[in-house]
């Protein structure tokens, strides 16, 4: 580490030991966050997807995005406060693929041990050639690719019964359950889903309607299918579903987050069948119009964030609903398609616009800090496509 990556590691430590607990840094974080850093990604249109790595905690620093054709992996903590590209995948044609735009991604998790720093880190990504492509970040290359649907690819998910089982969903809501080591489809269901997640042995599809569904699969010791069935849930008139349902998350401790589209996201345990929080998303509903904007939550589930569609990302208690913190993105005015939170509550980043990044970072109070980082690749002012500012923007090739 350089004196700055140290400095700023020294003052982490200091407010994580005068706070006393994770938890009580994690929230002192979450309130003191500025933007510090923008990446803006070569493909030039909207990022489709943003992941944090949450299949094992030496990984979770790792964040993985895809827009255009490309698909990149960051390094979010690099010398402690930065951002660096790791590893980044084109989905080109090829004689085994078509190639084109790339809609999702999914970490999966390995069972191999290699002795790397990154772990054997496992990144899923597909989009509008209808193929899944299985890539290996230790390895720098696509080590399979997953062939059956008909439509693109909008959605995937790992389900965490199995590090080999993957869950994909077509835009014409086509879901598939995967073997990605044998490459074997295991099971083909038409839905209505146009969003989905995974957990156990149940899938959640939310659909246009606003309707949620949960798909059971029953499976045998060596994960065969042996049987499948679909039913609603029914949320008792915990809130109306009349928009559609933009994202699901399946939370630890049986819970279900939904958010609709006029921003009301509902925290749901699904085991008592009750309501356990009910907050919403502001800017967002009707009249407001433009594409839909997705959830980001920590591992233990306990954070939300959430971006409405005038550049603002709201951060949230799903235990009580109450909004911890809101970030501005004043660069550029958009809709926050994707958002995500680190597990120390340290970082949320979220996307506006053509493959602009926005990094919030905690900030210690240092006198000597001065807002957005400038990366040596920048080169000085520059102005986006409508003219808006973006000194310090860091380009990404």
């Amino acid at each position: 580490m350089n004196s700055a990556a140290i400095k700023f590691a020294k003052s982490v430590e200091r407010d994580v030991a005068s706070e006393g607990s994770d938890d009580a840094f994690r929230m002192r974080a979450l309130c003191n966050l500025k933007l510090q850093s923008i990446v803006r990604e070569s493909h030039q249109s909207p990022v489709k997807c943003l992941a944090f790595n949450q299949t094992d905690k030496e990984l979770e620093n790792l964040l993985a995005s895809v827009g255009g054709n490309q698909a990149m992996v960051y390094n979010n903590r690099y010398l402690e406060s930065y951002i660096n590209v790791v590893g980044q995948f084109t989905n080109e044609e090829t004689t085994e693929v078509p190639g084109g735009e790339l809609l999702c991604c999914c970490w999966m998790r390995s069972d191999d041990d290699i002795g790397n720093p990154y772990g054997d880190a496992i990144l899923a990504v597909s989009g509008v050639d209808k193929n899944i492509t299985i890539l290996n970040l230790v390895e720098s290359r696509a080590t399979s690719v997953l062939k059956g649907h008909k439509h693109p690819v909008i959605e995937l998910s790992e389900p965490m019964i199995s590090p080999g089982i993957l869950v994909s969903l077509s835009k014409e809501g086509e879901l598939r359950l995967w073997n990605r080591f044998s490459s074997e489809c295991l099971l083909t269901v038409d839905t209505e889903g146009s969003t989905m997640a995974s957990k156990g042995c149940s899938v959640y599809l939310g659909s246009k309607k606003g309707k949620v569904s949960e798909l059971r699969v029953q499976f045998s010791k060596g994960f065969s299918v042996i049987d499948s069935s679909m039913e609603k849930i029914d949320f008792g008139g915990a809130v109306s579903c009349s928009f559609p349902v933009e994202c699901v998350l399946a939370l630890p401790e049986n819970r279900l987050a939904i958010r609709w589209g006029d921003g009301a996201i509902l925290v749901w345990d699904l085991r008592m069948e009750v309501s356990i929080s009910k907050f919403k998303v502001p800017g967002c509903g009707l009249g407001v119009g433009g594409p839909p904007c997705g959830l980001g939550a920590t591992t233990d589930g306990g954070i939300i964030c959430a971006g409405n569609h005038s550049s603002m990302i709201y951060v949230f208690n799903t235990w009580t609903g109450a909004q911890i913190s809101r970030l501005e993105i004043d660069r550029i005015r958009g809709a926050v398609q994707r958002c995500v939170v680190s597990n120390d509550g340290m970082h949320v980043l979220g996307c506006v616009g053509n493959g602009f990044i926005f990094r919030f970072e905690y900030d210690p109070k240092d006198p000597n800090k001065k807002g957005a980082k400038e990366d040596e690749s920048s080169e000085g002012q520059e102005n986006d496509k409508n003219g808006n500012d973006m000194e310090g923007v860091q380009t990404v090739n």
